[in-house]
């Protein structure tokens, strides 16, 4: 029995601008520290749940709209942290350090035209990251101490230019990383929503 995606608006960093090494870092800390795939990551700007007949292409055509208006803008990423708290972290996430008030508008502009055209949308405060890992289960103290230290250090990802936004689908696998699919891609300015049935792919 197939399992029924949820949808979001997404920003995805190209190759490159979260570093590997960070990646496979976090993973060696402990087992239970199950890291994304490097193609996983992702900014979502606005959650909009599961999907239904027909709702993909209600979004991309809400989207399209409202990019239609959009300029391009840097971001930088940078800063580790992690719900909920250091003490029992359960997600680490890289943050934003340069460009987030354009990132935080962009989620503003789509949640305003998701909301004009009536469709759903989680609607809850923005909070500009990036997922790196989820914690599955319980951490050694000797774990937590060298997560604690990752979340001290000054790490930083890249800078890259946010010139789209993508329309995910993301079904989840026991097990293994989400599995995701891009269902559409919407490029800033007066453009036309490229509307995919691509394969989709782990992170």
């Amino acid at each position: 029995m197939s399992r029924q995606g949820n949808l979001f608006l997404a920003v995805r960093p190209p190759a490159g601008v979260v570093p590997e090494t960070l990646l496979r870092r976090l993973a060696g800390v402990d087992p239970a520290v199950r890291t994304v795939r490097p193609e996983g990551v992702h900014l979502t700007v606005q959650f909009l749940g599961p999907d239904a007949p027909g709702l993909a292409t209600a979004v991309a055509g809400s989207a399209l709209q409202v990019m239609a208006g959009q300029s391009r803008f840097a971001l930088r990423l940078g800063r580790l942290g992690c719900f909920p708290s250091e003490r029992k972290p359960a997600v680490i996430w890289l943050g934003v350090v340069a460009g987030e008030s354009s990132l935080r508008q962009l989620a503003g502009s789509l949640g305003a035209g998701l909301a004009a055209a009536k469709l759903p949308f989680d609607g809850r405060r923005f909070r500009a990251h990036c997922t790196l890992a989820r914690i599955t289960g319980n951490l050694s103290g000797a774990a937590l101490g060298e997560i604690r230290s990752l979340l001290a250090a000054d790490l930083a990802g890249g800078q890259f230019e946010v010139s789209e936004v993508c329309l995910l689908e993301s079904t989840a696998v026991a097990g293994e990383p989400n599995r995701y699919t891009v269902r559409a891609t919407i490029q800033f300015g007066p453009a036309v929503a490229h509307i995919s049935n691509g394969r989709p792919y782990q992170g």
